[in-house]
């Protein structure tokens, strides 16, 4: 191990290491863009935040973080359409776990911070993303930037044990890490194409509401004693039973939970990797009455949230995957529980930029290895909701064909626009 070692991944931020998971956050911007002062911003993001010039290295049957010195790889910048796929991307966990990417189409961009998953969720990473506008709008007007420098983050199991939070006995052993024949840990395999080809994409299902829109579904969260995550979840639910056919009893449905502001003290986002629980939540009946399926899902989540069994699910989610599937694989099709995902990010932070520069919309980008439609049990279709500049985006992305997808995403527009 090198000389730089940080720190183990914990089990929380392991699975994407396995993975090699990279998540691009992505701002459309229209107007004067200057490569050589986002250069110097990222640069400098870098440096405020070390984590981000960090590598991955194998460490027995895991990771460890380690401060490498040396180049990094740089800004990447493509010409042509903003929206089309990004490849030359270094998603490499070996030599940097953060990149730039621009898109440039006359005076319209698409500027893309990629974090690896493991050391940056949604929340963390929409922390960055401020920053480095930030940076940049001081570095374009020639003003001074701060010299703080962030300490790496915490993992979600180092965040909990410090405030007296462990992992409960819950009979299932950590799934054991398969040995070679001389008794050295094998590589990772990281799923997917290779590092080198891996071609990063926007959602093509995807719906945006107007302002006025979310300011309306907001108001009616509050009226009926829920919140825009319980509505959006009920429509979700409502949809996904509906065009699958099949009876709400058999949506399995779940969604990571935020818990930097459910402990005490707060967590700042950029102190924490993954610090996530997982909430569940199995509708009942009928889903016609939305307002009362958004209120369920909302009291779910605060008698989680009270009992600590949400925290409980973020310390064993990881916990022995492939025998929980081997046991769903033992029902009859037809009695199987179909998983349905959704996360909420949350609020894109507000984001400063000079004189004569404009956003016009935030995406996310991801790369989605292809699946195998007659594979017995593939990845769940996952929901992602975000907010930039007052107004609700949702995306899904999943094994569907485009036209399933999209209907998908109508369905659900559709209800919330028509709300009563």
């Amino acid at each position: 191990m090198s000389a730089g070692r940080i720190r183990s991944l914990a089990p929380s931020e392991q699975i994407f290491a396995m993975a090699g998971a990279y998540i691009g956050y992505s701002v459309r911007v229209r107007g004067e863009l200057d490569i050589a002062a986002l250069t110097t911003a990222f640069a400098l993001l870098r440096r405020r935040y070390p984590v981000l010039a960090a590598v991955l290295e194998p460490e027995g049957g895991g990771h460890a973080i380690v401060a490498r010195p040396g180049p990094l790889p740089g800004v990447v910048v493509t010409t042509g359409e903003i929206g089309a796929p990004m490849s030359g991307v270094c998603a490499d966990q070996t030599r940097a776990l953060s990149g730039l990417h621009v898109a440039l189409d006359g005076e319209r961009a698409a500027v893309t911070l990629f974090t690896h998953h493991s050391i940056a969720d949604g929340y963390h990473s929409f922390a960055l993303l401020a920053d480095l506008w930030s940076l940049y709008t001081d570095t374009v007007g020639g003003n001074p930037v701060d010299a703080i420098v962030w300490d790496y983050p915490q993992s979600l199991e180092q965040m909990l044990a410090e405030r007296g939070i462990v992992k409960a006995d819950n009979g299932i052993a950590a799934e054991p890490v398969e040995q070679g024949a001389a008794g050295e840990t094998p590589a990772p395999v990281i799923p997917g194409p290779a590092v080198a080809d891996r071609v990063f994409t926007s959602a093509a299902a995807r719906f945006r509401l107007s302002a006025d829109a979310t300011a309306a579904l907001l108001a009616y969260a509050r009226s009926h004693e829920t919140t825009l995550n319980g509505v959006v979840s009920a429509a979700i639910m409502r949809v996904e039973s509906e065009l699958r056919g099949i009876a709400p009893e058999r949506i399995k449905y779940s969604y990571p939970v935020n818990l930097r502001t459910r402990v005490e003290p707060i967590v700042p986002d950029q102190a924490a990797t993954d610090p996530l629980g997982f909430a569940e939540f199995v509708p009942s009946g009928d889903l016609t009455d939305l307002a009362a399926l958004a209120r369920a899902v909302t009291d779910a989540l605060r008698k989680g949230l009270d009992s600590q069994e949400i925290h409980q699910a973020g310390l064993s989610f990881f916990d022995n995957m492939s025998a929980a599937i081997a046991r769903l694989m033992q029902l009859p099709e037809d009695e199987r529980p179909i998983a349905v995902v959704s996360t909420n990010w949350g609020l894109v932070p507000p984001l400063r930029s000079p004189a004569g520069l404009e956003f016009d919309d935030f995406r996310s980008v991801m790369n989605e290895p292809p699946f195998d439609p007659d594979a017995p049990i593939g990845p769940p279709g996952t929901w992602i909701l975000s907010s930039f500049q007052d107004r609700l985006a949702i995306e899904l992305r999943g094994p569907f064909d485009a036209e399933t997808a999209q209907k998908r995403v109508a369905a659900v527009e559709s209800v919330l626009l028509t709300l009563d």
